[in-house]
């Protein structure tokens, strides 16, 4: 008797991130980096069913349906639409400045579900920097922008294991600024100090382009706050200095609709913000803004976002030790 192992296998069960290739109705084919960005770009689609992408020639189909599914393809990695996102466990910490060292160009990843795990090392950054703020672009690239630099506030964009050169100059330089990852190309870069003052202007930091585009004026000067994209439409805006109080850190919180390009007050923050940290949530179907420092944690509920509540408080033996 003679087996013979059969390539392709007809469907019978769901398939999330699977070696393997789709065949069936191909809605579009397009360039994409990752995966992930294979999968998003057909949730955005209403006849997008299934996706392929081609790790090695980084290419993406997207197909109305997955009539047969070949699992000798290795080179290609299929799911279904309504497949999870994948929640990312890593966490890259970069630049910074230590007390007697000053600034630094060291990088590391820290896998949050493994702590004996280890990756490998990245390359140190082609500056020593601080104060800088940045993204990660197309779920495959990591920009930073601004900071400061040896030489003073810098205008200069980098790609984490990139190139020793800025990829994008910014049109002004920014210590301290605010960012939001906006698009698959796009890092909103906003506010600052410089030389001159406190910035309210803002700029589009361009990866497809290389150019940096003036975007919308923030509610005020602005420098140490933090912003996160809420949604696609959404963006939040948290604390900082200038807002309205002079040199003291702010109670204030602004939502930024990228459609109607118009920012909204929220409501205050319990505590006072300025150099922290914030980000989203997503737990049982809720969104949830969090922001936090060295002090306090707060949430605030993106369903009924009136009012932010304290989280657990950090460890009061933490002391700042990178900025």
């Amino acid at each position: 008797m003679v087996f013979i192992q059969l390539p392709f296998v007809f469907l019978t069960q769901d398939v999330c991130n699977e070696n393997g290739l789709c065949q069936g109705n191909v809605l579009e084919g397009f360039e994409a980096l990752t995966s992930i960005h294979c999968m998003k770009i057909c949730k955005k689609s209403s006849l997008c069913q299934w996706y392929s992408f081609n790790k090695d020639q980084k290419y993406c189909l997207n197909l109305e349906s997955c009539d047969v599914f070949d699992g000798n393809e290795v080179g290609f990695v299929s799911g279904q639409v309504d497949c999870p996102i994948p929640i990312y466990s890593k966490l890259l910490i970069t630049n910074g400045a230590y007390y007697e060292e000053g600034n630094q160009k060291i990088s590391e990843v820290v896998d949050l579900s493994n702590d004996e795990s280890s990756c490998n090392p990245l390359k140190d950054f082609p500056i020593d920097l601080q104060a800088a703020c940045g993204g990660l672009i197309n779920d495959s690239m990591i920009l930073i922008c601004g900071g400061v630099d040896p030489s003073g506030a810098s205008n200069k964009c980098f790609l984490i294991n990139g190139p020793s050169e800025p990829v994008v100059y910014m049109k002004l330089r920014r210590n301290m600024p605010g960012c939001a990852v906006i698009n698959d190309t796009l890092l909103w870069m906003t506010g600052g100090f410089n030389e001159l003052s406190n910035e309210k202007t803002t700029e589009f930091i361009d990866l497809t382009t290389q150019l940096a585009v003036a975007g919308p004026d923030l509610p005020a000067g602005l420098y140490g706050h933090c912003m996160v994209s809420i949604n696609e439409t959404t963006v939040l805006l948290t604390g900082g200095y200038g807002s309205g109080s002079g040199s003291e850190s702010s109670y204030l919180s602004y939502f930024f609709n990228i459609i109607t390009y118009q920012w909204t007050p929220g409501p205050s923050m319990m505590n006072s913000y300025v150099y922290h940290d914030c980000t989203i949530l997503k737990t049982n179907g809720t969104t949830i803004a969090m922001l936090a420092n060295n002090y306090h944690v707060e949430f605030l509920d993106m369903q009924n976002p009136s009012e932010w509540y304290p989280g657990p408080a950090p460890d009061e033996s933490m002391k700042p030790q990178f900025y």
